[in-house]
């Protein structure tokens, strides 16, 4: 049997204050509409829940029994309202996000805190992947926003780009470049060089294949790995390996990373995908919240 809302709430107030008068005022309402609403609930239920006599008022077994359960309930539908609310508004929920490996040491974890900043309430569920799998899982509906590397724009995917960077050169500790503060391009001819898995990371083949075509390039392939295993195929002296300029602030330990000289046109790009036809509030604003997200550490999307 349902309830009457307000009849809950009056029963509630009445329980608490234990008085006509003083439960009538909390609720801005005169006695007599008080009295009949117990009266009414009392008769729905079939059973008198207060003792009255002329000196007192006091909850009898039955509504010693119920209040509890109307306070509970009272408090779960008070939460339940302001969640919706929050929801509707675009301030509480979840939002399942997709990074590719790469994407994860670009500024990644500055990223996720101004996130949480502005969206307190939100649960941010990361999930590692490549960017083919990301794809398809923002057109199933299991991943909502995807960090990707784009090679071209992808059909039924909205995109825009976050953050570029150029490449650098990573060296073993040990190597004859480590010496140096930058290398030109041209002395990277016939070097001996870890290159990215077309399957694996398409995007990096195609990118640092572009960059040793632009400066005509013969390099020697002694493995092909993608990142971050690449810089430990480096480490381990196999080869040198062009890669992001954000890497240059891991393992330095064990690596150098040298800047290339010259403009470089081939930059690697951070970009975000969501569903074109999305229409989910909090999404929303969280991609215009991400879209305004200014990387300081590395060169501007603009």
């Amino acid at each position: 049997m349902l309830i009457d809302p307000r009849l809950a709430h009056m029963f509630c107030v009445l329980a608490e204050e234990l008085h006509f008068g003083r439960a009538a005022k909390r609720l801005f309402i005169s006695q007599p509409p008080l009295s009949q609403a117990i009266r009414q609930l009392e008769e729905e239920l079939g059973a008198e829940l207060f003792i009255r006599t002329t000196r007192s008022v006091s909850l009898s077994r039955a509504g010693q029994a119920l209040y509890p359960e109307l306070r509970d309930l009272e408090a779960k539908t008070m939460q339940l309202r302001q969640k919706i609310r929050a929801l509707g508004e675009g301030k509480q929920g979840v939002v399942n996000m997709g990074i590719t490996p790469s994407g994860m040491y670009s500024n990644f974890s500055g990223l996720l805190r101004h996130l949480r900043h502005h969206f307190p309430a939100v649960e941010f569920n990361i999930v590692e992947s490549s960017t083919h799998l990301i794809h398809e899982q923002i057109r199933n509906g299991s991943l909502d926003i995807g960090l990707i590397r784009l090679l071209s724009p992808i059909p039924d995917l909205a995109s825009c780009l976050l953050y570029r960077e150029p490449l650098c050169i990573a060296v073993p500790a040990d190597h004859p470049f480590a010496q140096r503060h930058s290398l030109s391009p041209h002395e990277l001819n016939q070097a001996d060089m870890i290159m990215y898995d077309p399957r694996l990371s398409p995007y990096f083949f195609n990118l640092v294949n572009r960059c040793l075509a632009q400066h005509q390039i013969s390099v020697n392939p002694v493995q092909q790995g993608m990142l971050p295993t690449i810089l430990s195929l480096v480490e381990g002296g196999i080869g040198v390996a062009l890669v992001p300029s954000v890497f240059s602030r891991y393992r330095l330990m064990h690596l150098h990373y040298l800047p290339l000289e010259g403009p470089q046109e081939h930059l690697a790009e951070l970009s975000m995908a969501w569903r074109q036809d999305e229409s989910d509030h909090l999404l929303k604003q969280v991609i215009a919240t991400l879209g305004q997200y200014p990387y300081a550490d590395g060169l501007s999307a603009a």
